[in-house]
């Protein structure tokens, strides 16, 4: 019974075939489970490309998406990559990068690329804002990154903290 129980908590953190963060559906991983990427104003969660995959809708009107990543061990410099489509203008942001950008969007779906560097102070933790302002609005797909991956999550066996 403990070992089921061990290989079903396992199989809902990993996916067993070690994704990278330049794989599709990044935003999927990064946003496994209702509460880990949140919302606010004028943003929902939605599906994405296909039924079974994560998407944002943002606007019209002032909305944004946050969503956690951490930083690779091995590289100072990073870049993040969204794919949005849409009207007006999408702002890209993370302050522990230091990195912000804004990008005019179109009807079709575009890769746009901000980049940055981990400071020293950081956590190793990143959370990428992803925002539209007055009548924009911006359908994100999906994200890839060089440098972060997603958060992942932590086991914890009865009697034992999760680490």
């Amino acid at each position: 019974m403990g070992l089921l129980l061990g290989v079903v908590v396992c199989s809902a953190c990993f996916d067993f075939h070690d994704a990278g963060p330049g794989d599709p559906r990044l935003l999927d991983r990064a946003c496994l489970g209702s509460d880990r990427c949140t919302t606010s104003g004028k943003a929902r969660r939605t599906t994405g490309i296909t039924a079974d995959s994560v998407g944002f809708e943002l606007g019209p009107g002032g909305g944004s998406v946050v969503i956690p990543l951490v930083a690779d061990s091995s590289s100072d410099e990073v870049s993040v990559e969204v794919l949005v489509a849409g009207s007006g203008k999408v702002d890209v942001s993370s302050s522990e990068l230091s990195a912000s950008d804004s990008f005019t969007l179109s009807e079709d779906y575009e890769w746009f690329q901000v980049g940055g560097a981990i400071s020293g102070s950081s956590s190793g933790s990143v959370k990428l804002r992803v925002g539209v302002t007055g009548d924009s609005r911006a359908e994100l797909l999906d994200i890839r990154a060089r440098g972060l991956d997603h958060a992942g999550c932590s086991v914890a066996a009865v009697g034992r903290r999760a680490h």
